[in-house]
Formats: C-alpha cells, sequence, structure tokens
C-alpha cells in the first residue's frame, strides 16, 4: 500500500530556497540573506508542527535543484 504525504516536499520552502537560489545567481549578498530566511521558514514549519525535518530538506533541495535548472535552461 503506497501512502501519500501532502506534506513532503514542504512548498514553502521550496519557494523560498528557489527565490533565494535565483538571487544568489545574481547577487550572493541577497541570495544568502534570502537562503538563511529559506532555513528559517523551513524551522518554523517543524516548530508549528505542520511539517518533519524531513519534508523541509527535501523542499529545500527541490527548490534549489529547480531554480539552478530553469537558471541554465534559460541562460540566465
Amino acid at each position: 500500500m503506497i501512502i501519500f504525504d501532502p506534506a513532503f516536499p514542504s512548498a514553502h520552502t521550496a519557494l523560498a530556497a528557489a527565490l533565494g537560489t535565483l538571487m544568489f545567481l545574481k547577487n550572493r549578498f541577497l541570495g544568502v540573506i534570502i537562503l538563511v530566511l529559506a532555513i528559517i521558514i523551513g524551522e518554523s514549519r517543524v516548530l508549528l508542527n505542520v511539517h518533519y525535518p524531513i519534508d523541509i530538506a527535501g523542499g529545500f533541495v527541490v527548490g534549489v535543484v529547480v531554480s539552478f535548472l530553469m537558471a541554465k535552461w534559460l541562460k540566465v
């Protein structure tokens, strides 16, 4: 039996990580600030008992990978 978990990956963390990664490619200082905020967003989701830490890690990985692929594809 396959169990579907809509909490994996965390969409909030994925979005913040993607924005942070894209900003990092353009402006490293602002990118680091947004990536730190993405980590804080993820931690707040765990503290609110909305996600498990693996959901946050998965969201962060998805956000970073997708933004790198899109940046490469769009030649940003």
